[in-house]
């Protein structure tokens, strides 16, 4: 009996260990299910988190308005300029069959060299860091269409161009106080926009500059479109033009 007596006191242990246990498990249990069914968690709304950590949004810029004098010569107009960038990562390819990133650096850089006026071991320096996606400046920013049309007859693997738009006075400096200027500056978001800084580009820059539209979609994590998902496009409402009374030979 003295015996079975003392079994019984060697298992108060295990029981103090199981009480723990179970306990453990029933906040578990309650901090999922606070997870699954609260829409916030900690103050954080999960809907919103999720569409904000899928979702993109690009802006689709307005072009600006040109300035013209009396008989339709331009004065003041955007020119289309590119920035040649580089995919690094091996991750933008994924399951794709054609390869959309660099595969081939040496063989990239000698190709980009002689068209963007750099040397062949600053690109390739360039072209090997650690980095999902580089500019390859400084021969690469603000490229014409030209260039740009070279470049992509090589058909280089993970090449892209980013789109830019730069004010362009034909004339130079004529009329340059009365016409003004504008310039490339950055807005609330981070933006780059074309805004006036004088003269009439400044005046009449919320009728000059239009409004930007919108694209709006559901990307997978190597950042494409999603199939099948929603997209939301507002277009962009370009700028109007102004045509000025000044005749340009009179001047």
């Amino acid at each position: 009996m003295k015996t079975r007596k003392k079994e019984n006191t060697n298992w108060k242990y295990p029981n103090k260990v199981f009480k723990i246990f179970l306990v453990f498990i029933l906040v578990l249990y309650l901090q999922f299910a606070y997870i699954s069914l609260s829409p916030n968690i900690y103050g954080i709304n999960m809907d919103d988190f999720a569409k904000s950590r899928n979702t993109v949004k690009m802006t689709l810029p307005a072009a600006r308005g040109n300035i013209y004098d009396k008989d339709k010569n331009v004065l003041a107009l955007n020119v289309t300029s590119y920035t040649v960038i580089a995919y690094l990562d091996e991750s933008r390819t994924g399951k794709s069959k054609t390869p959309l990133h660099v595969v081939d650096k040496k063989k990239t850089a000698e190709a980009l060299a002689p068209i963007l006026n750099m040397e062949v071991s600053y690109l390739e320096k360039l072209l090997s860091k650690k980095a999902y996606q580089v500019e390859l400046g400084p021969g690469g920013r603000g490229i014409s269409e030209l260039k740009k049309t070279e470049i992509e007859a090589l058909n280089l693997p993970g090449i892209d161009f980013i789109e830019s738009h730069k004010r362009f006075y034909p004339n130079g400096d004529f009329l340059s106080y009365a016409i003004g200027y504008a310039k490339d500056v950055s807005n609330d978001e981070n933006e780059s926009e074309i805004t006036g800084e004088l003269g009439i580009e400044l005046e009449y820059n919320d009728i000059l500059k239009g409004t930007d539209g919108y694209l709006e979609y559901q990307k997978d994590r190597f950042g494409y479109k999603i199939p099948d998902t929603k997209e939301t496009r507002v277009e962009a409402k370009d700028g109007s033009d102004i045509s000025l009374t000044i005749d340009s030979y009179i001047q």
